[in-house]
Formats: structure tokens, C-alpha cells, sequence
């Protein structure tokens, strides 16, 4: 069985590679969800589809105020997995 190497060890993503996923992210997940990861934080300024609530630990669209559950971020993923490949 392949060990993982420690957290320590590996480098943080790039800019490039960050944006890289959320271009990704936002051509395969489904429609709705398009932008959660360009998520900021609850009580930023920023213009941002979706927030962060740090509290609840849950993404909330700032839109309609919407809490995305837990469920459909899994299925959201799920679907992504398959389609990206």
C-alpha cells in the first residue's frame, strides 16, 4: 500500500495551478454550483457568488442566502470526478 508523504513536504499550490482548478471547477461542476471556489470569506467585502461561514462551516450563496449542504457539495464533486476525466 502507497504511504502518503507528510503535509510538510509538499509544496502550496501556485497561483497558477489555483486558478487552473477553479477554471476546471467552474466547466464541470454543475451549473449551480459554478464559482464556489472563488468563495470568499462571511463579512468580506468582496463581490463573490458565494461566501464562506466560518461558523456554520457551510458555503451560503450571497444572492439568496442559500446554505449548500454538505450532500450536494458531495454530489456536485461526484459528478465533477466523472465528467473531468
Amino acid at each position: 500500500m502507497r504511504t502518503l508523504a507528510p503535509v510538510k513536504t509538499i509544496a502550496p499550490p501556485s497561483e497558477e495551478e489555483i486558478a487552473k482548478a477553479k477554471a476546471k471547477w467552474d466547466k464541470y461542476a454543475p451549473a449551480n454550483l459554478t464559482g464556489l471556489l472563488d468563495a470568499s470569506t462571511l463579512g468580506d467585502k468582496q463581490k463573490t457568488r458565494f461566501v464562506w461561514d466560518k461558523a456554520r462551516h457551510e458555503y451560503v450563496n450571497r444572492l439568496t442566502g442559500r446554505r449548500v449542504s454538505k450532500a450536494e457539495i458531495r454530489a456536485a464533486l461526484i459528478q465533477y470526478i466523472k465528467r473531468a476525466k
